[in-house]
């Protein structure tokens, strides 16, 4: 009994007070000795955060970050709010970025094929390589992008050993993008894409709202969403083989056969050039596009072909170009959305150039295959990159001295690789120009938790011991640069009466490869290309310097034109027929947590489910429910998908709105040396070539065929259903019914028996009365019409609260511990998917239904709304659970731990569960806590304006989807949310009276009869009750109920 705590005490009965006080003052008990500090560190005040502006590394988007100390540790990164990107937010990708830091698989030092090393064995093995390899061309660079000093330094190094650089980005489609622009307009460089403004937003594959872009376009695109904002509700159009995590929230999704994006894209330039009267340069270059050979091409009939035109002409609109993984011609299908931009109106308004995605050095997949067959026999150097895992084919990395700056294992380290291991995006200096005139500054957050050397610092005492870093000979006599005569006359003074000669102060020299640092590296770089060239010597440069550390960076907002078309033939534009042998045609696309592989050993990446078919740790194939069916596929079974270059064996997922003849496999999983969360699944790169376009782009797609593998699948769908099953949670509201209501739900189709008028009159609406909240009712509002599913949410969610990972296992027994469980609803098919992703938490709920079933009153509800909990009196009993209507409670099946170093990144302001402890959403009353013991210093309640983004959710969220606040406040936030015309509550017949309202996505389909707020819709009995509620949906929104539903789409689980 020595261990017996609190918990262990209430639910051992039989404990007497007496034994209780022994065990209490038992000697054998373990206590903690604390030590202070001798020293007290500078900026770290125990118990007090401190907060550090810094960049996020986890895609090419580089967004500003906050990240947050304590005690010396990084426990969380939130967007920085004044980084012109992220503004704030911050996405999935972002969240998981802090797992880099505390991985336990991380190299604790050196290695030297595959053994560990010192840093002088290691940088003598690589000197030596360098030194044989200089001068020869057999030095070559591939790796994520870097751009500012970082990119200069790595430029600068390379081409002093006459080697080659080539940063890529395998999932963006830069490429093709890129190579399309310098085709169409002349320029290097690829525009801005601004959807806030846009009408109709035409998608031909690209994920704009995933992994695709950066945050703006996800804000954009909620904008547009938004009727508040601009007086309209943004239509959204896709043409692509499937519904990705995009064109799931499309209003119009076509299922353009693959590889006939192009000819589409080309039909509806000419449609558009035809009805806005065109006259431009582009006139010419679009005249060939054929509507009805477009049809034949892709399916889509011409009726819907010109439908779509007339909004691309009627009122402003944007064009966005292919996927990574559904062009079979990407670089034309860019050609032919940028000439429909062109003719629409768009070029210098919702497509822009002047502050351009900086790309200058991004290469091709072609290009990063010449730079390593290039380097065989010398040297590679591997920055954040895996070709042998992305790479289809043989990567040709046998022969070559293989150096990677990595913290991880990948698939490419293996041999005789030297692993130099530079630390984390939290324990190093960097920057980045990810934007042009965009400068991000990474700084050092925290100290190294290994023995990692910094890769700028790395690259200068290489610099140093090769001799890179000697001055370049001095220039002679007479020469531009050379050094000004001692004995030459000084400069007449001038006399009265003439004007004084300005005297040019020289620039601001660049820095040099003999560098004491890589700090000094970047400060020395940023003085003379940020403060002197761009911003024009501002002041001191230390202030200057401190003033972008603090910030996050200096950014520029450069004016942005149009661009001139110099296109002069027109492109040859033509359907184009996968590759190999198959009935099927195969396409990848990118998982959105765990990207081309990337993310792969992150946890976090793993465990929260994927959007779509809310699998987890894995790889799965989609496929249409029909053909499924054809194959007699139940839901456990696998599937063996094969083409010319190999075969895979894998779950299947049925996607309503994927074509029949089309199979489609996500990518990322499968790495056979990627660290302890990577080996799930397999690698889909097999099955395609290395075949690319004109551009250089890869093509990620094949014939293939598809067939019954005979074996079952142990992976696991969080969420089992395919629909709402009629159930009262999930609505679509019309966009003709916008402004016809007159009170909370009052144009949702929700149905609720009438309320005798007797009733109303004389109050009597409720069994229980309200529960007081004199100051604060905490509440929240999650707009559907903004909501993308991206899971932004539910890993702020993992990071803030301390969610333990649980693992393949534990999922498969449906013991999934997220608070926040994301519902997706596929309540349509074909041309209308009609996806509605919903968050679900905690409901915090005025009425619970969980807290008059506990015994011993470990949840109940405060004086702040809340439907509270103390861990430390659960016992486990399960009630509360088997009581919430919501399903928001998760019970520790186990005591969850969290292996070395994760451990470390735990916030101390949140208790960890053991096992027999039930957990839920508390509005991150930690922060509350925080939030409340602020202003009451200051003798007032929490303002409006510091409330509205306060929780882990609401801070994140891409779109602004999630408002919280106090619903006392009538002139807050949440509480005009609340009575907004699509305010609904989810089940709200059940009079719960949650603190979570959803506003209903608004689809563009006929307008439904309107009722007066129903009983339970809005939360508010006094919203008046009708006779006329309107019927629930039918067929009038195009979403009736299809025979054999769950079944057909092997997805019959209820969750």
């Amino acid at each position: 009994m020595q261990n017996l705590n609190r918990r262990d005490f209430f639910k051992t009965s039989a404990v007497t007070a007496a034994a209780a006080g022994a065990v209490a003052c038992d000697p054998r008990v373990p206590k903690e000795e604390v030590l202070p500090y001798k020293v007290q560190p500078e900026q770290i005040v125990p118990g007090t955060p401190t907060f550090f502006a810094t960049q996020c590394n986890e895609c090419p988007a580089s967004c500003g970050v906050v990240a947050r100390n304590r005690e010396g540790r990084i426990i969380k990164l939130e967007g920085n709010p004044e980084h012109p990107v992220s503004r704030g937010r911050l996405c999935a990708m972002g969240q998981q970025g802090i797992l880099a830091t505390y991985s336990p698989d991380r190299y604790a030092g050196p290695m030297v094929s595959g053994a560990s090393a010192s840093w002088d064995d290691a940088l003598g093995k690589v000197k030596a390589a360098l030194a044989s390899a200089k001068g020869s061309g057999k030095v070559a660079w591939v790796g994520q992008t870097r751009t500012g000093a970082t990119g200069a330094l790595i430029q600068e190094f390379v081409k002093a050993l006459g080697g080659t650089v080539v940063f890529h980005e395998p999932t963006s489609g830069t490429d093709a993008l890129k190579a399309a622009t310098k085709a169409v307009f002349g320029r290097d460089g690829i525009p801005s894409y601004d959807l806030s403004g846009a009408h109709t937003v035409l998608s031909f594959g690209a994920e704009f709202l995933s992994t695709w872009g950066d945050l703006s376009h996800k804000q954009g695109w909620g904008d547009s969403r938004d009727p508040h904002n601009g007086g309209f509700v943004g239509r959204t159009v896709c043409v692509e083989p499937r519904a990705g995590n995009t064109s799931a929230m499309a209003d119009l999704h076509l299922q353009a056969t693959p590889g006939s994006e192009g000819v589409v894209a080309m039909a509806l330039a000419k449609l558009v050039a035809d009805k806005k009267g065109y006259s431009g340069p582009a006139k010419a270059l679009v005249a060939g596009g054929d509507v009805a050979a477009a049809a034949s091409a892709s399916g889509i009939s011409a009726e819907r072909l010109t439908e779509v035109a007339g909004w691309l002409a009627e009122h402003p609109s944007i064009v966005l170009p292919g996927g990574v993984g559904t062009a079979a011609d990407p670089t034309n299908l860019a050609i032919a959305t940028l000439l429909l931009n062109e003719v629409a109106g768009n070029i210098g308004r919702s497509v822009t150039f002047g502050q351009d995605a900086n790309v200058a050095h991004v290469g091709s997949h072609k290009d990063v295959a010449a730079a390593i067959a290039a380097a065989a026999g010398g040297v590679l150097f591997l920055d954040g990159a895996d070709p042998a895992y992305t790479m289809p084919a043989d990567a040709g990395l046998s022969g070559t001295q293989v150096v990677a700056f990595a913290n991880e294992p990948s698939d490419s380290i293996s041999g005789n690789a030297i692993v130099l291991p530079p630390g984390s995006t939290l324990e190093t200096w960097g920057d980045a120009e990810a934007t042009e005139g965009i400068h991000t500054l990474q700084q050092a957050t925290m100290n190294p938790l290994h023995d990692t050397r910094g890769m700028g610092d790395v690259l200068l005492a290489l610099s140093g011991e090769l001799g890179l870093a000697a001055p370049p000979p001095a220039p002679a006599e007479g020469e531009e640069g050379a050094p000004e005569d001692e004995n030459a006359a000084a400069p007449a003074e001038p006399v009265d009466g003439e004007e004084a000669v300005e005297v040019v102060e020289p620039p601001t020299p660049m820095p040099a490869l003999d560098a004491a640092d890589f700090r000094t590296w970047l400060q020395g770089w940023w003085k003379a290309v940020v403060w002197d060239g761009r911003a024009g010597k501002p002041g001191d440069f230390e202030r200057f310097w401190t003033d972008a550390l603090q910030r996050g960076g200096w950014f520029l907002r450069k004016p942005t034109t149009g661009a001139a078309v110099t296109m002069s033939a027109a492109p040859s534009v033509a359907a184009v027929a996968h590759e190999g042998a198959g009935d099927m045609n195969l396409v990848l696309f990118p998982h959105p947590f765990v990207l081309d592989g990337r993310h792969a050993n992150k946890p976090w990446a793993q465990e929260v489910p994927e959007p779509l078919s809310s699998y987890t740790w894995g790889t799965w194939v989609e496929l249409n429910p029909e053909t499924a069916a054809k194959m007699n596929l139940a839901k456990k079974d696998e599937v063996t998908v094969k083409t010319d270059k190999g075969s895979i064996t894998c779950a299947w997922f049925g996607s309503p709105s994927i074509r029949k003849d089309t199979v489609a496999i996500v990518m990322g999983n499968g790495h056979k040396d990627g660290g302890r969360y990577a080996g799930f699944g397999s690698n889909p790169m097999s099955l395609v070539g290395n075949a690319t376009d004109g551009s250089g782009a890869l093509k990620l797609t094949a014939k293939a065929s598809v067939s019954k593998a005979g074996s079952q699948t142990t992976m696991h769908q969080y969420i089992g259903n395919i629909d709402t099953d009629g159930r009262g949670v999930n609505y679509v509201v019309s966009k003709e019914d916008l402004g016809k209501g007159h009170g909370p739900a009052s144009i949702v189709s929700m149905h609720h028996p009438p309320v005798d008028q007797r009733a109303i009159d004389a109050g009597i609406l409720d069994m229980y009365p309200e529960p007081e909240h004199p100051t604060y009712r905490f509440a929240m509002a999650v707009d559907l019409n903004r909501c993308t599913g991206c899971g932004a949410c539910e890993t702020a969610c993992f990071a803030e609260n301390n969610t333990p990972i649980v693992g393949p296992e534990q999922i498969a027994l449906s013991r999934h511990m997220g608070w926040i469980r994301l519902s997706r609803y596929w309540e349509g098919e074909g041309e209308h998917p009609d996806v509605r992703f919903q968050p679900v938490m905690c409901q915090q709920c005025s009425h619970a239904p969980c807290e008059g079933v506990c015994p011993v009153l470990a949840t109940y509800h405060n004086l702040d709304g809340l439907n509270a909990m103390i861990y430390n009196r659960c016992v486990g009993t399960r009630y509360c659970a088997n009581n919430c209507p919501y399903t928001a409670r998760r019970f520790n099946w186990h005591t969850y731990k969290w292996p070395e170093s994760y451990n470390l990144m735990l916030s101390p302001d949140v208790l960890t569960r053991e096992m027999g402890v039930m957990e839920k959403c508390t509005f991150c009353i930690q922060r509350l806590r925080a939030a409340k013991d602020h202003y009451r210093d200051d003798g007032r309640a929490v303002p409006d304006e510091a409330l509205r983004k306060l929780t882990a959710c609401a801070q994140t969220c891409p779109t602004n989807a999630i408002t919280f606040g106090n619903a006392n406040d009538a002139n807050g936030a949440v509480a005009k949310q609340f009575q907004d015309e699509r305010a609904y509550t989810m089940l709200g017949e059940l009079n719960t009276k949650p603190g979570v309202r959803y506003l209903a996505r608004i689809n563009f389909i006929p307008a439904q009869p309107l009722h007066h707020g129903g009983h339970g819709g809005g939360g508010d009995h006094g919203d008046g009750h009708g006779d006329d509620h309107g019927d629930a949906h039918g067929g009038g929104h195009g979403h009736d109920k299809k025979d054999g539903h769950g079944d057909k789409h092997g997805h019959d689980d209820k969750h």
